[in-house]
């Protein structure tokens, strides 16, 4: 039988027809790293200037995830791209070493016994916890191939970071951009310490809290100076079985024993619309 593989004009190609990602891959990263892809990438010429990505630095507290992975590499392919286009994309990695995630990680391994430790011992364990794990992190950020200058990363712990933080505070106040004033804040009564917004997390429950929405029967959109008719108004949406329960009834009589006589008008200017918005919440114990 004859062989018609050989009479077709096919292409000719090394390039192999499996990948073999899990073997390939290693090398060509060894080979990034022997030639020093990013050092070649970045010392190019740069017709379009510079491009800067501030990019947020992660905890140093544990592996990475499917999150720092998202992150680095869509970062990595606009920096690539950009010294692609002409521009000069230098990437400088770095890492938080402070807060309280690397706190709690520090205490679930002390346990109890932090609580016998003095507080440069305890800043000195966390100190040791993120320098370790910004070795693991950066040698998994380097194994998935994204190119920054590995050797000479920031890190918010290094005492010239921290010289520069306090420095440019210092700047803030004497250009009178700093101001001292009360404000609310989350405070963890475990940990003793201020929380971000962004690290309050709230547990979902069941919620029986519903919107309803009431015509008011007195047709006057203003009722200030009549007192008539604020009374009017004050029962028109109190005739409502929602309107009457018991939050609302502890709101209204708050209210009223804060504001006195000034309750009455307040009520009524409050509500200038005939179209009155209500939330009626029922708290049911679990």
């Amino acid at each position: 039988m004859s062989d018609y593989k050989k009479t077709l004009n096919l292409p000719k190609t090394k390039f192999p027809m499996k990948a073999n990602l899990v073997q390939q891959e290693p090398q060509r990263l060894k080979h990034w790293h022997d030639i020093d892809a990013f050092k070649a990438m970045v010392s190019t010429d740069a017709p379009l200037g510079e491009y800067v990505l501030h990019d947020g630095p992660p905890y140093a507290n544990g592996h990475i995830h499917m999150g720092h992975a998202l992150n680095k590499i869509l970062k990595d392919i606009i920096l690539k791209s950009r010294n692609m286009q002409g521009y000069h994309a230098y990437y400088v990695p770095g890492w938080d070493c402070h807060g309280l995630p690397i706190e709690h990680k520090v205490e679930e391994e002390l346990k109890g016994k932090k609580k016998t430790l003095p507080a440069h011992v305890v800043r000195k364990i966390c100190r040791e916890y993120a320098t370790k794990w910004v070795k693991i992190q950066k040698a998994e950020f380097q194994r998935l191939g994204v190119l920054g200058d590995w050797d000479h990363p920031y890190l918010s712990m290094v005492p010239e970071f921290e010289a520069t933080t306090s420095r440019e505070l210092a700047n803030f106040v004497e250009k009178g951009n700093v101001i001292r004033a009360k404000k609310p804040i989350y405070w963890c009564g475990h940990c003793h310490t201020a929380l971000a917004e962004a690290e309050v997390e709230y547990k979902d429950i069941d919620s029986y809290s519903i919107y309803v929405r009431f015509r008011l029967d007195d047709p006057a959109p203003d009722c200030r100076c009549k007192e008539q008719g604020c009374q009017k108004r004050q029962n028109s949406y109190n005739q409502s079985e929602y309107t009457s329960d018991n939050s609302q009834s502890q709101s209204k009589y708050q209210r009223k024993q804060r504001y006195g006589h000034k309750y009455k008008r307040y009520h009524s200017q409050h509500f200038p619309d005939r179209m009155v918005l209500f939330l009626c919440l029922f708290i049911c114990a679990v």
